[in-house]
């Protein structure tokens, strides 16, 4: 017998949707302390004016390559190859092939039909969140079934 999967993200959107006050601003999901005095310079730009650049979920990096914006780890053969909304960095990084790669991913050809994808994601993942969305039903689903099997453990205890 296989246990349950429950597809649940994005977590912030979930979150939003689910928690009608303040409580959800205690709720974090980095493993690294936040920094949040980013917030509002990246606010003050431009749209299409930041790029994103993926370390991994957990990386060393050394000086020199965190200088040179090092590799994508977490994630990137899917941002790549299935979502269609990254590129990915090979080998010794150099900052000429980031500036390259940069370029390239915010204009022309290729950088509009990465934004393109990147808008129909941003889209399904509202729509996943949203009350009536698939990942909101499966977070439902995964409180039933956590409060059914507390409710059977119970109940298994007072009859024996």
């Amino acid at each position: 017998m296989f246990l349950p999967t429950y597809a649940i993200d994005p977590l912030h959107l979930i979150a939003d949707n689910q928690i009608a006050d303040d409580r959800q601003n205690n709720i974090g999901s980095n493993l690294w302390k936040e920094q949040s005095d980013f917030t509002e310079w990246l606010d003050s730009k431009e749209s299409d004016f930041v790029v994103f650049i993926n370390f991994g979920s957990i990386a060393v990096l050394t000086p020199q390559k965190m200088l040179e914006f090092a590799w994508q780890q977490t994630n990137c053969w899917f941002a790549c190859n299935k979502w269609g909304i990254g590129v990915e960095i090979n080998g010794d990084v150099k900052r000429d092939q980031v500036g390259k790669l940069v370029r390239e991913s915010m204009e022309g050809e290729r950088g509009n039909e990465m934004k393109k994808k990147a808008m129909e994601w941003k889209t399904k993942a509202y729509e996943a969140a949203s009350p009536s969305g698939s990942s909101c039903r499966n977070f439902e689903n995964l409180l039933a079934d956590i409060l059914l099997v507390q409710k059977t453990e119970i109940h298994l205890r007072k009859v024996s």
